[in-house]
């Protein structure tokens, strides 16, 4: 695989896995379909103040700025390393591929724009 494709495989895992469903959780916080004690707690909270549309638009640029500062750590700290299977039982470094993993989550053909199925930030 080349390196654009590893760091792709990476990029979508997050976005599927991780931003999707951090944001599709919310949703499903502020429509009240969440039963814990807790998410109707804030579900009434944030249905009676009149905020949910302010709400939901603010989860995905939260998503989106904690997902940016993972990456930037991640990218910073050299006690983490994360890689990913090329196919032919070789690790390739994410870190080496990408020229700044945060950036990668933006742009036309950032990974948000090609794998996250949520409302963009």
């Amino acid at each position: 695989m080349r390196d654009k494709e590893l760091l792709d495989v990476f990029g979508e895992i997050l976005m599927k896995k991780v931003r999707d469903e951090a944001i599709e959780h919310w949703e499903k916080t502020t429509q009240g379909e969440l039963k814990s004690p807790e998410s109707q707690r804030l579900h009434k909270l944030i249905s009676s103040s009149g905020q949910s549309e302010l709400f939901n638009d603010l989860v995905p640029k939260i998503v989106d700025t904690t997902l940016h500062h993972l990456l930037w750590t991640f990218e910073q700290n050299e006690l983490i390393d994360i890689n990913v299977a090329n196919g032919d039982s070789e690790h390739i470094s994410i870190k080496e591929i990408s020229d700044g993993l945060a950036g990668e989550l933006y742009t036309e053909d950032g990974w948000i724009s090609l794998f996250s199925d949520k409302n963009k930030s």
